[in-house]
């Protein structure tokens, strides 16, 4: 799953909190790429809050592995934002977490192709690639719960 600024926001709730789901198996999210996201409460929210609107307010233990980049200069979305969810998933996740920091990038740095946001493109493409190769090898070693003995 994938997301930038709100849309960041709603992935990273989404993946931290998949275990919830009624039928998690349905709904798995096996990597989760965040770009230039907001990862604060909702304005008037307070940390008693429910149900969470914040992921650094949610457990990681149970993230799957996630892809963060976020521009230094971002005026709208401070960047101690990220680095604080980034050290929230390695305090908390055992998975791969992959933090890339922008120098001189701001909010919405994808908006035009530039050298710095092919890199970027460059870094998802790396970390999809061998997040849901892991996730493929998993699910071929997991057994068929559906599967009678006989």
């Amino acid at each position: 799953m994938a997301g930038s600024s709100a849309g960041a926001h709603l992935t990273s709730l989404c993946a931290l909190t998949q275990h919830e789901q009624p039928d998690p198996a349905s709904s798995r999210i096996d990597a989760a790429v965040c770009l230039y996201g907001y990862y604060g409460r909702y304005y008037g929210r307070g940390p008693d809050e429910s149900p969470v609107s914040s992921p650094l307010d949610l457990d990681a233990t149970l993230a799957p592995p996630f892809f963060l980049a976020h521009g230094d200069h971002d005026s709208y979305v401070p960047v101690e934002l990220a680095r604080a969810f980034e050290q929230h998933l390695r305090s908390q996740s055992g998975r791969e977490v992959v933090y890339a920091e922008l120098s001189g990038a701001q909010h919405g740095f994808d908006l035009f192709r530039s050298w710095r946001f092919s890199a970027v493109v460059d870094g998802v493409d790396a970390f999809c690639t061998a997040a849901l190769g892991r996730a493929a090898t998993a699910a071929r070693r997991a057994p068929d719960i559906g599967a009678s003995a006989g």
